[in-house]
């Protein structure tokens, strides 16, 4: 074979090489028949097997816009090498590193937006729970603000459930010292025109304890009033008073009652251990204050009224009504407590004739000036009243026999040693019964009026005690 290249046209496609035979006319440069009508099929032959054998390469745009219109062999195609293995490898190898470094970059954006995914939702979830907080919160608050106007609206219910005094200071202790978990309590109310108040109403307290009366300027009042709100204060042993289950308070809860500025009272609730009050406990306690002085405000005013009504004109003294309504609370406090109690009839001697002789006005100031020896005489517990005519009658607390006829004859000699108005001379006739029989109480009255009458057959000016043993004989 002729090495010449008009001899031999060499090329290659995807490593195969096509040999031509020399022809004579292309040797003169003119096309030969043959090779005129092969032109069109040698060239899409070749183009054909340049695609099909050659490796693939990354080519830029213009290579593929030129490949598809001619076709250009390499060096290497011309001289007859086909193409090397590792240019195959080294193309593989490019691609999979570029693939590697954009599967690189999509993680590194996709990390990117789940970070802040999780940043975001960090931020919604603590706004979130700082959302509920505020609910929970709120909703905390409405139901508390419900219990306490529920607390109140009961606490106002039991308190104006009654126009009795005394009944209206007990169910306010009792229902503040429930609220607050105290062992006992007490009520107290500033007395008239004293710089101190008295103990009206208690519970669970020993009988007489001690703090029947607290003075404004000194401990456990004079912190409170100060402060004019609710306080725990410690108490010594000097006024702290006795429970019923034993034992003695180290601390009380003192919430002062007020209306319009004006103190009238106070709340003592005992506290075995001294303790914190919340604002809510402080505004409850408040409350209930608030509610029970205008309670006791309305019962203070009805028994104005019924004093009014229960009030002798002539002597101040309780009437009989009202002398009955007092021995009924009297015999229940000494039910309660078990304690024996007393009462006194007593009698003018020979009224009738002062009346006779001098006039009933001189009789209706000899009334007068007798009942104010009668008070001046009985202690501070006791009840004295007007029961009729020149009759008055004493009840006497806790009194058992021997003391109720030592307080008779005491008051029997200062009126024998008295002078009364126009300088008259007057003496009194004195019946005394006295039992700690709970089944007799109710007959005291009547066996006092049975003794009165035997001091009468016995010459006047006398004492004379029932016998609670026998059986009751009514006076003709």
């Amino acid at each position: 074979m002729d090495p010449s290249p008009i001899a031999a046209a060499t090329r290659s496609a995807g490593g195969a090489s096509l040999v031509l035979p020399a022809d004579p006319s292309i040797e003169r440069g003119e096309k030969s028949p043959a090779s005129a009508a092969n032109s069109a099929i040698s060239d899409s032959e070749m183009v054909r097997r340049r695609v099909v054998h050659s490796p693939p390469r990354a080519r830029s745009s213009k290579e593929v816009c030129s490949s598809s219109t001619e076709f250009t062999p390499s060096p290497r195609r011309q001289a007859g090498r086909g193409t090397p293995p590792g240019d195959l490898g080294v193309n593989l190898s490019q691609l999979h590193r570029g693939g590697i470094l954009d599967l690189a970059a999509v993680l590194l954006v996709a990390s990117g937006l789940l970070l802040l995914a999780l940043i975001l939702l960090t931020v919604a979830m603590m706004r979130l729970r700082a959302t509920t907080r505020e609910l929970e919160q709120a909703l905390g608050e409405q139901s508390g603000s419900r219990d306490r106007a529920g607390l109140l609206l009961a606490v106002a219910s039991a308190v104006n459930s009654s126009l009795g005094l005394s009944e209206v200071l007990h169910v306010a202790v009792t229902q503040a010292g429930r609220l607050m978990g105290a062992v006992a309590g007490a009520m107290y109310l500033v007395a008239p025109g004293k710089a101190e108040m008295r103990r009206q109403a208690e519970y669970n307290l020993t009988h007489n304890a001690r703090g029947a009366g607290r003075k404004l300027d000194e401990e456990p009042l004079r912190s409170v009033i100060a402060a004019a709100r609710p306080l725990v204060v410690p108490l010594d042993a000097d006024h702290a008073p006795g429970l019923e289950g034993g034992g003695h308070p180290t601390h009380v809860l003192v919430v002062p009652v007020q209306r319009s500025g004006q103190l009238m009272g106070a709340f003592e609730l005992y506290l075995p251990a001294p303790r914190d009050l919340t604002d809510d406990q402080i505004d409850l306690l408040q409350g209930v204050a608030a509610q029970a002085a205008i309670a006791i405000s309305h019962a203070q005013l009805f028994q104005a009224q019924e004093e009014n009504a229960l009030t002798d004109e002539l002597t101040k003294l309780p009437n009989r009504r009202a002398l009955a309504q007092r021995f009924l609370e009297e015999m229940q406090r000494a039910r309660r407590h078990h304690k024996s109690m007393a009462f006194l009839m007593v009698d003018i001697d020979h009224f009738k004739l002062v009346n006779d002789t001098y006039g009933h006005l001189q009789g209706d100031a000899v009334l007068a000036e007798l009942a104010k020896i009668l008070v001046a005489g009985k202690r501070e517990s006791d009840v004295c009243a007007r029961y009729g005519g020149e009759e008055f009658g004493l009840i006497l607390h806790e009194t058992n026999e021997t003391g109720a006829m030592t307080l008779a004859e005491r008051i029997r000699a200062k009126v024998q040693a008295a002078t009364f108005p126009g300088g008259l001379k007057v003496t009194i006739s004195i019946g005394v019964a006295s039992t700690d029989d709970e089944s007799m109480f109710t007959s005291l009255i009547e066996r006092a009026d049975q003794a009165l009458y035997a001091a009468k057959q016995a010459g006047r000016n006398a004492v004379r005690t029932a016998d609670m043993r026998t059986v009751s004989s009514r006076r003709e």
